[in-house]
């Protein structure tokens, strides 16, 4: 793969807020509706991006 295409794949969607989440486990224990999920960052030293915790709030 060329170094030009690579870099085309991380500006697609630059012109909108957008967030992209992979690996979530445990979706199966969700239900299908009424809950929430929040994403709490997790700070990385000079970075210029990273990862979160994803947390499914459930609805009473």
């Amino acid at each position: 793969m060329k170094r030009e295409s690579f870099r085309e794949g991380h500006k697609a969607g630059a012109e909108t807020v957008s967030c992209h989440l992979e690996k979530l486990a445990s979706l199966d224990l969700l239900p299908d509706h009424g809950f929430e999920v929040i994403c709490l960052p997790i700070k990385v030293a000079r970075g210029s991006a990273g990862c979160c915790r994803p947390v499914a709030l459930l609805a009473e």
